[in-house]
């Protein structure tokens, strides 16, 4: 999945946030942070300024909530359990708490942080895969 976020909004300060979070930075060459809790894990992959292009399904939902491109996009690899994409969604609403940021799923879909804290509420068993 990947968190779009405006252009002004700095890797680093992504980075920052999530060592905030007690996540490891530059765990390896794959990576640029490392978000663990228990057996649950998030990897985080920062993107290069304005180097996400926006897909044509998702670029009202994108200037709806982000504003005109161009926007940044932070990759996370979340793993395939339940604690895993719960501490996704933490790491989703932390960035919310400090940036706008679109929530583009595993299958391509954009959603808002309400849509996430939507399937959360649900109950959903993939929240960040509609």
């Amino acid at each position: 999945m990947t968190l779009l976020l405006p252009a002004a909004v700095e890797p680093g300060s992504v980075k920052r946030l999530v060592r905030s979070l007690g996540g490891g930075m530059d765990p390896d060459d794959r990576t640029d942070a490392v978000l663990e809790r228990g057996l649950a894990r998030v990897w985080v992959r920062l993107s290069e300024p304005a180097a996400m292009p926006v897909a044509p399904g998702m670029a009202s939902r994108c200037r709806e909530v982000l504003g005109d491109g161009p926007y940044n996009s932070v990759a996370l690899e979340v793993f395939g359990t339940a604690a895993s994409r719960l501490l996704a969604v933490e790491l989703v609403e932390a960035v919310a708490a400090h940036w706008p940021v679109v929530v583009r799923g595993v299958s391509g879909q954009a959603m808002t942080v309400q849509d996430v804290r939507d399937r959360v509420a649900a109950g959903a068993t993939n929240v960040l895969d509609p």
